[in-house]
């Protein structure tokens, strides 16, 4: 059906022309937007309807000279409302003009020549290109101003440019006075003003160019060399001043610092010079309570200085930093200026390997305050052997460093031993050596990042759990039962005496017996929301299953709690007995060249003595010759047993 047919049935059944263009516009959605334009230009939806409606009409079949000459009547019809319009709103604000001025009467414009014959209008000129004759104008009624029509693109669209409209003939209205004054003219002192202002301007733009130059000819660094970065880098007579080669300034003679300048001191010659940038003190390898920074003149001071920190009162369990500053060179010892300070013997290999810059601290404990210090590790290879070799004589080489914390005589114990073979210390393995029974000892520790040493057992462990070091990661990788015997079970038991409530009687054999199978059981029991309620268990089975191996492994894995390895710390000879001996035959019955009766019985007999002689001859270079012995003495003293405990032991 047309749309000019349904508007017409819509409009016989008495819907409105609004409701049959928005019915229109819903079942076309994409002309929404041509008919939303007709409405904002001022058309009415019957205006926009009779347009659809012209548009949509049958026409007989015209020619295109009548189709041209149909639009250009529509188009002259469109211009002639326009130019009324026009005219009316001029009109109309021409009466407007004249009320606001208070006038009566609008006087009448005197009578002025004829005027010469206007242009042809727009529409005539149109008219007569399209070959209609033009039609004499007519007056007619003023009507609504009606903007141009865009049709909805359903038919053809006729609508037309329209043309800028001529300005409007000049009115005869004069103006009111107060419409607006002309702009004033400014007076005398006014332009005298403006010319001052603007001279001004000129003379300081003048004046900023001078002064460039000036500071470009006369100012500027001219030094043989531009950029420097320290008085090296500039020849004699010059000094380096943010990064230019400037003159030095002359010297002048002084007595003290009060008789120079700003930033400068008097010299050791008489002279004041540059005072020296302050030295950056590093920032410590862990988190320290306090930090104290302490001067010194030369090197005999450091230690006076670091026994008044030892005796300072220091609350328990803290650690206070030492920055020693040399004032002679104006800079903060390291490591190797303190232990030189000190007097204290190390290899020269350890500067090597270790990073100058170091903390030196002050741990206090019951027993008192205890020394320290800890250095990034720079290169890991060959550290520990090095400190290994030195452990005989390192309580002689810091021999002047423990005198300050009342260390008299020999040590109490004269072997370094392991830490993870001390009961109920829990971490990292590090080597240890007791000086005295306050606990006063060397202790040394190498970790992944750094190389820690203390004066205490307790010290070192403080030190530990502040640079996070763990200890080392074990794990059971196996189930477990009783009759087993290995390794595995050892470290079982080693990890289950933990807990006294678990297995009292702490036995750590190898051997999984009945007091282990009992200890197990009682471990299962008291974690069994964990290994016994998942397998639907209710009492303890004695077999360390895997769910019993992921809650000792989640418990023990990562503290450092192993099973201790076994270690010569004492020396042995012909006739002792004990479980040191039984150590030594069960290594030397590694190399059946060496001892092949393997009789281990713990009783140093005449086979145990002729498989060390063996021993030391094989390890000649390592055991006799730094002793200066050219035969064996059947006696493991302390080169065999490093030897001894580098081949079958654990050193770290």
């Amino acid at each position: 059906m047309l749309i000019t047919e349904s508007i017409r049935r819509a409009r016989e059944k008495g819907f409105s022309d609004e409701e049959i263009l928005k019915e229109i516009i819903r079942q076309n959605p994409e002309k929404k937007g041509s008919f939303d334009r007709s409405l904002a230009e001022g058309l009415s939806p019957k205006d926009i309807l009779e347009g659809v409606i012209s548009r949509n009409a049958p026409k007989a079949r015209l020619s295109e000279e009548e189709i041209r000459i149909e639009e250009a009547r529509k188009r002259i019809e469109f211009l002639k409302k326009r130019a009324e319009e026009k005219e009316k709103r001029a009109e109309e604000r021409k009466t407007a003009m004249a009320a606001e001025a208070g006038k009566q009467e609008v006087r009448e414009t005197p009578e002025t020549p004829e005027a010469p014959e206007k242009p042809k209008e727009p529409a005539e000129r149109f008219e007569r290109f399209a070959g209609v004759q033009p039609q004499p104008r007519q007056e007619k009624p003023a009507t609504p101003v009606r903007k141009r029509f865009i049709m909805p693109p359903m038919g053809r669209d006729v609508s037309f440019k329209i043309p800028s409209s001529p300005p409007p003939a000049p009115s005869s209205l004069k103006l009111p006075r107060d419409m607006g004054q002309l702009p004033r003219k400014p007076s005398f002192q006014e332009k005298i003003w403006v010319r001052i202002v603007f001279f001004a301007f000129i003379i300081v733009v003048l004046a900023g160019i001078a002064t460039f130059w000036w500071w470009y000819a006369a100012v500027r660094p001219t030094g043989p060399a531009a950029g420097c970065v320290k008085d090296g880098d500039c020849p004699s007579g010059y000094i380096c001043s943010n990064s230019f080669c400037v003159q030095a300034p002359t010297a002048v003679k002084c007595v003290s610092d009060a008789d120079c300048q700003e930033n400068y001191i008097c010299g050791s010659d008489g002279v004041c010079a540059p005072k020296p940038a302050e030295p950056v003190l590093a920032p410590p390898l862990f988190q320290v309570d306090d930090t104290r920074i302490s001067s010194v003149s030369s090197a005999d001071e450091v230690a006076g200085l670091i026994r008044q920190n030892i005796q300072e009162w220091l609350e328990q369990g803290q650690y206070r930093r030492i920055a020693i500053k040399n004032t002679a060179e104006n800079k903060f010892l390291g490591l190797k200026g303190f232990v030189d300070a000190m007097k204290i013997r190390v290899p020269e290999e350890l500067y090597q390997k270790l990073e100058d810059d170091f903390i030196l601290f002050v741990y206090s404990q019951r027993e008192g305050g205890r020394i320290g210090f800890a250095a990034r590790i720079k290169s890991y290879e060959g550290l520990e052997t090095l400190l290994a070799n030195r452990e005989p004589s390192m309580e002689n080489d810091f021999d002047p460093l423990f005198l300050l914390m009342g260390k008299t005589g020999a040590g109490v114990v004269r072997y370094f031993r392991n830490a993870s073979g001390i009961p109920g210390y829990v971490g990292p393995n590090f080597r240890f050596q007791t000086l005295t029974r306050q606990d006063v000892g060397i202790c040394y520790l190498i970790s992944d990042y750094y190389f820690v040493f203390t004066s205490s057992f307790e010290g070192m462990k403080g030190v530990i759990a502040k640079i996070g070091v763990s200890g080392e990661a074990a794990a059971l990788n196996r189930d477990l039962k009783p009759g087993d015997k290995n390794d595995d079970v050892k470290l079982l038991q080693t990890w289950l005496k933990q807990d006294p409530t678990v297995y009292p009687q702490g036995i750590v054999s190898g051997l999984f017996a009945n007091l282990t199978k009992q200890a197990v059981i009682r471990f299962q029991e008291k974690y069994a929301a964990e290994i016994l309620a998942p397998q639907g268990y209710t009492k303890g089975t004695g077999i360390v299953d895997e769910y019993t191996r992921i809650k000792l492994n989640e418990l023990y894995g990562n503290t450092g709690i192993i099973p201790p390895t076994p270690e010569l710390i004492t020396d042995l000879k012909y006739g002792d007995k004990g479980d040191s001996v039984k150590i030594l035959q069960s290594w030397l019955a590694k190399d059946r060249e060496i001892y092949p009766e393997a009789i281990v019985s713990g009783w140093f007999g005449p086979l145990t003595r002729q498989a060390v002689n063996r021993f030391q001859e094989k390890y000649k270079s390592e055991i006799l010759t730094p002793s200066g012995l050219d035969r064996p003495t059947g006696i493991v003293d302390s080169l065999t047993r490093r030897k001894l405990n580098e081949l079958y032991g654990k050193t770290k």
